[in-house]
């Protein structure tokens, strides 16, 4: 299985994706500037024909010019994905 994000946010200059098995094991944790042309990804496998459901969480964060702060999204993108191998 292979997880990738498309790091393009409007008016996020840097985005932050987190994908978690759901015993709570993270399998991706990433924080990449939006400008990149690659996305992000990881590649594994569940193994043993089980199904697996994985939880993501995509957060924007918007580095400010001249400084090292960030100011960071209110919320963040959630939800779940069940697959079998």
């Amino acid at each position: 299985m292979t997880v990738s994000v498309n790091p393009a946010l409007q008016y996020a200059n840097t985005i932050v994706v987190i994908v978690r098995k759901s015993n709570g094991e993270v399998i991706l944790q990433a924080e990449q500037s939006s400008a990149a042309t690659t996305p992000i990804s990881t590649t594994f496998s569940p193994g043993g024909g089980a199904t697996l459901t994985l939880s993501y969480e995509i957060r924007s964060k918007y580095k400010v010019p001249g400084s090292t702060n960030y100011w960071t999204s209110a919320g963040s993108l959630t939800g779940t994905i069940s697959c079998r191998q």
